[in-house]
């Protein structure tokens, strides 16, 4: 905006005109000034006012966070972009589903890790996930070096090698129920105890496939 001046030798109605066109310069003030107290305890009712009270409402550029290289410091608009573009980054690149805002993204994430305070009551430490993965892990499930089993890697390799090396096919067994250990070996002590009735042998506790034998001489 040019620099307007009313010289002291302006007749009345040069200073009227000239008065009224400062005015139409600087704009109507009703209805556009918010009614905040200023740091000179005044309601802002000057441009003066206004720009005392924005300076008071953004602060000081020279303390914006030393992660804002000076370069970025010269407004407000470059340092706003300077956080969008290389602190925050582009919304697009995050990989949650909602990437509208920060929040909403933070928001999913909290939704898919759920609410610690329910977790199993076995966890005595809720205060993070990680805490809780980690007691899980070397509490619950305990240290996996000390497996004995060759197998080491994992529960899963574990116990595959129990099934699969130790335990055997269940289907390879010669019951004629295979649907488990314990179906397999009771089938086998009913047959037990039905030729002990058949020679008339006393069933005790105890009495396996070689004390039957015995008894069969």
């Amino acid at each position: 905006m040019t620099v307007r001046n009313v010289a002291k030798n302006y007749t009345f109605e040069q200073q009227r005109l000239e008065i009224n066109d400062i005015g139409a310069d600087a704009g109507d003030f009703s209805g556009k000034i918010v009614l905040q107290s200023v740091a000179n305890n005044l309601v802002a009712q000057t441009i003066t006012d206004c720009l005392l009270e924005l300076d008071t409402e953004l602060g000081p550029i020279a303390n914006l966070s030393s992660e804002i290289p000076n370069g970025n410091k010269d407004d407000v608009v470059e340092a706003v972009n300077y956080v969008v573009d290389t602190i925050i980054k582009s919304l697009s690149q995050l990989t949650t589903v909602d990437k509208t805002s920060i929040v909403n993204a933070i928001n999913e994430l909290d939704s898919d890790v759920g609410d610690l305070t329910t977790l199993t009551a076995n966890i005595v430490d809720d205060s993070s996930l990680v805490a809780a993965l980690n007691e899980t892990k070397d509490v619950i499930i305990g240290v996996l070096a000390n497996l004995s089993t060759v197998s080491k890697s994992s529960i899963v390799s574990a116990i595959n090698e129990i099934k699969d090396i130790t335990i055997g096919n269940l289907t390879n067994l010669t019951t004629q129920n295979k649907a488990n250990l314990v179906n397999a070996i009771n089938e086998l002590q009913v047959e037990v105890n039905t030729l002990a009735a058949q020679v008339g042998v006393s069933v005790e506790a105890g009495l396996d496939a070689t004390a039957l034998a015995i008894a069969l001489g």
